[in-house]
């Protein structure tokens, strides 16, 4: 499993599944991401060859407590009123088809995150 690195209890906007992890900010642990995780297993003696990588195509919707900071590490707003997602049914968790009506239908600027290698919008 490398997906819910991030969600809707963390203190900062990030990602689900990172493929790497974020050197340049101290507030993300560097074992937070996909390339992290497989090189422990394969640390801890797993081979390659039976490692299976699932990533999730879904996304957290984040409240952030200042619009006009809205990086990779802004702050968010933690509520117990959370938007349900119409698909998974879950709390400010979207499943991709919903994100892409989410671009489609409002001003999203779609972003890609170099140094983690994930777009977010």
């Amino acid at each position: 499993m490398s997906y819910d690195y991030h969600g809707r209890w963390s203190d900062l906007t990030s990602f689900d599944s990172p493929l790497f992890s974020r050197q340049s900010d101290d507030n993300f642990s560097n074992e937070l991401s996909t390339e992290w995780t497989v090189k422990y297993y394969m640390s801890k003696g797993l081979q390659k060859s039976k490692i299976l990588v699932g990533v999730t195509a879904a996304g957290t919707h984040f409240k952030l407590k200042n619009v006009t900071i809205n990086g990779v590490g802004a702050p968010v707003v933690k509520s117990s009123t959370a938007r349900l997602s119409d698909l998974w049914l879950l709390p400010d968790r979207y499943a991709y088809p919903e994100i892409c009506r989410v671009e489609q239908s409002t001003h999203a600027v779609k972003v890609f995150d170099e140094e983690q290698r994930v777009p977010y919008a």
